[in-house]
C-alpha cells in the first residue's frame, strides 16, 4: 500500500483496438501553429513528434487540482517524450464553447485535438466529422458513433467510487453519508450511483443523500451543498467534484463537526488539511502518452480505449492510514476482482464484460 496505503485492485488489459494515423499541432499556451500533417485514413503520413502539433481543450479551468488538470499534466508528459508543440484552452463549460473550442483547434492546423471531460462527447462527435483530417481523443467518455478520426478514452469512473462507498458506508457512526455529483455528466451518474449501490450492499446500510449541483468547478454550489448534508446528519461525503471541492472542504471546516471528506481523481491531502482524508484516484499519464505515441508513428485506429480497474484506485492521505479501512477496501476490491461483487449497470462503464471475467 505504500506511504499513503493505497489499495490497488484487479489490472486490466488495456485494449487498444488498432493502429491509425494521427496528428498534432499548439504551443503551451492558448494558440495554434499553422500546418501539421494531416491526420486519419489512408492520406496521414506519419509524422515525427517534432513535426506533430497538439491541441487541448479543457471543459475547466487546467488548474482546477482534478481531472482537467491532470489531463493537462499527462499531455505535457506525453509532449517531453514526444517533443510536440502543445496549444491549450479551458473553462469551456458550455457546450456551444466546447463545440467552438474544438473547431477553432482543428482550424488551426492541430494534427491531434485532445478533449479532457466527459462534457466534449456531443462536440467531438458534431466536429470530428467537419475536420475528418484531425484526429480527436476524448479522454473522459465515448462518442454515440464511431468516426474513422476519433479514439475515446473510457475511464470507469463507479468502480473506485463503489470503494469509498463501502468504507464510508461501514465508518459513518450516525448511519448517514453524502455523495455530491459536479455536472450532469456520466463521471457524476455512475459515482452517485456507486456510493448508493455501496451503501446498500454494506452491512450498515447508511441513508444516502445526494445532490448533483451542476458543477465541478464551482465552490459556492459544493459548499452550499456539502452545509446541506452535514445539516441533515451527514458525517461522510464524497464529493465528485474538482475546483469545487474548496467549497466542500470550506462547509466541513466551518461546520465544527466531525465530518469526513473524500474527493475524485487525485489525492489533495496538503491542500486541505484534517476535514480531507482521501478518495478516489486517477492515473492516465500512461494511456494518454501512448495513445498520442500510436498516433505520431501511425498506429492509432479509431474506437475505444477502455481504462478499468487498472489505472484507478482508493487511497487514503497519510494522517488518515487506517487499518480497518485497508481491511474494508480490500475485501470490497477482492470481491469485485473474482465476481462475488456485482456492480449494478448504472455503476460500470460502457464495457460490462470487465466484471465478468473478461480482461
Amino acid at each position: 500500500m505504500g506511504d499513503t496505503r493505497k489499495v490497488r485492485w484487479l489490472t486490466v488489459t488495456l485494449m487498444l483496438v488498432a493502429a491509425f494515423g494521427l496528428g498534432a499541432c499548439g504551443s503551451d499556451d492558448e494558440g495554434s501553429s499553422e500546418g501539421g500533417a494531416a491526420a486519419g485514413g489512408e492520406t496521414a503520413e506519419a509524422p515525427t513528434g517534432e513535426d506533430v502539433s497538439v491541441g487541448l481543450a479543457l471543459a475547466g479551468p487546467r488548474n482546477d487540482e482534478g481531472f482537467y488538470q491532470t489531463n493537462l499534466e499527462a499531455v505535457e508528459l506525453a509532449r517531453e517524450d514526444l517533443g510536440f508543440e502543445l496549444n491549450v484552452v479551458d473553462t469551456l463549460e458550455e457546450t456551444q464553447a466546447q463545440i467552438e473550442g474544438l473547431t477553432n483547434l482543428a482550424q488551426a492546423g492541430n494534427d491531434v485535438v485532445v478533449a479532457g471531460g466527459a462534457a466534449f462527447t456531443q462536440g467531438v462527435e458534431s466536429v470530428s466529422e467537419q475536420f475528418p483530417d484531425t484526429t480527436f481523443v476524448l479522454s473522459g467518455g465515448v462518442t454515440p458513433t464511431e468516426h474513422e478520426n476519433v479514439r475515446s478514452l473510457a475511464y470507469d469512473w463507479g468502480v473506485p467510487a463503489y470503494v469509498a462507498g463501502r468504507v464510508m458506508s461501514e465508518l459513518s457512526e450516525g448511519g448517514t453519508i453524502g455523495v455530491i455529483g459536479g455536472a450532469e455528466a456520466p463521471p457524476s451518474t455512475q459515482s452517485v450511483a456507486a456510493i448508493k449501490a455501496a451503501a446498500q450492499e454494506s452491512e450498515a446500510k447508511p441513508e444516502v443523500l445526494e445532490t448533483t449541483v451542476g458543477s465541478f468547478s464551482d465552490p459556492a454550489k459544493a459548499k452550499s451543498a456539502t452545509a446541506a448534508m452535514i445539516a441533515d446528519g451527514a458525517d461522510y461525503i464524497y464529493a465528485f467534484l474538482d475546483a469545487g471541492l474548496v467549497g466542500s472542504v470550506q462547509a466541513v471546516e466551518e461546520s465544527g463537526k466531525d465530518v469526513k471528506l473524500m474527493g475524485p481523481v487525485k489525492l489533495r491531502c496538503e491542500e486541505f488539511g484534517e476535514a480531507y482524508v482521501g478518495g478516489t484516484t486517477l492515473e492516465i499519464d500512461g494511456i494518454i502518452d501512448e495513445t498520442l505515441a500510436a498516433y505520431a508513428d501511425g498506429t492509432l485506429e479509431p474506437g475505444v480505449t477502455y481504462l478499468g480497474l487498472d489505472g484507478q484506485g482508493f487511497e487514503l492521505c497519510p494522517e488518515a492510514q487506517d487499518d480497518q479501512v485497508d481491511e474494508i477496501a480490500g475485501e470490497v476490491t477482492a470481491g469485485i476482482e473474482d465476481g462475488s461483487i456485482e456492480l449494478p449497470a448504472d455503476v460500470r462503464n460502457v464495457r460490462p464484460e470487465y466484471y465478468e471475467g473478461d480482461e
